[in-house]
């Protein structure tokens, strides 16, 4: 099994530019031989506080317009995707989705973030909960011999939430985040390793890095630990990728 992580900016662009940027990572670290495995960082289009700019930014995901694009990429590479996050909005409400896709792209399951930020750090206001309404549900999918759980961001600092997981026979733990630069410093590399120690899985975790155009800077350093807690294989603070075999 060759996992895939893309660790995306924080900065606006395009849509399009970012989805040539994960057709890009994945061709850069395939291997033909094995089964492919991409993770994408939570908010991987983009990052913004502000609630009409997501209320826009999830009427598009409505639309389906960048679902299907990332569905088509999946098909196309031949490629599992864990989709970051994008705002979906169900039943009037808005909820920071997850959506994996298979290697045929077909949606196998979405996660909806469990435990939602709110903070003030540095003097920039964080309040998912302003916005987002919190998921209830724990996500297992299985892939070729692992099973593979879901947790977002801040779920790191919710440890029943993994060893619930372990419970349900999970292998691995995909962590998709938008560490702020602040508590990733802080936190970032012991919460994992914890995480990994405590329960006895690999964890790959994919962090955004970069700073938004509304200021909220993202710490990167996205990772793989292993099931004794040592650190595999570590990114930097900018914008890059790596893959590892299982």
């Amino acid at each position: 099994m060759n996992i895939i992580i893309g660790q995306l900016s924080a900065n606006a662009r395009p849509y399009k530019d970012t989805l040539k940027k994960i057709e890009s990572i994945i061709d850069k670290n395939y291997d033909c031989d094995d089964t492919n495995i991409l993770i994408l960082p939570e908010n991987f289009l983009e990052y913004n506080s502000s609630i009409d700019l997501n209320k826009k930014f999830a009427d598009l995901i409505e639309q389906q317009t960048i679902i299907e694009q990332i569905s088509k990429i999946a098909q196309k590479k031949k490629c599992y995707i864990f989709a970051g996050t994008v705002p979906i909005k169900r039943n009037e409400r808005y909820y920071n989705s997850c959506n994996i896709f298979d290697c045929y792209g077909n949606l196998i399951d979405v996660y909806e973030k469990r435990n939602l930020f709110v903070a003030n750090i540095e003097g920039l206001e964080y309040d998912e909960a302003s916005f987002y309404t919190p998921g209830n549900k724990e996500v297992i999918v299985k892939i070729a011999d692992y099973n593979f759980g879901v947790a977002i961001c801040y779920d790191l600092r919710f440890p029943e939430l993994f060893e619930s997981m372990k419970n349900n026979n999970v292998d691995i733990f995909v962590v998709i985040a938008a560490f702020t630069y602040k508590t990733g410093k802080d936190n970032w590399v012991d919460l994992l390793t914890g995480v990994a120690r405590k329960n006895e899985c690999l964890v790959v975790a994919s962090d955004l890095c970069g700073r938004s155009e509304c200021g909220y800077k993202c710490y990167g350093h996205s990772l793989i630990v292993g099931k004794d807690g040592q650190i595999i294989l570590q990114l930097n603070e900018d914008e890059s990728d790596i893959n590892y075999k299982i």
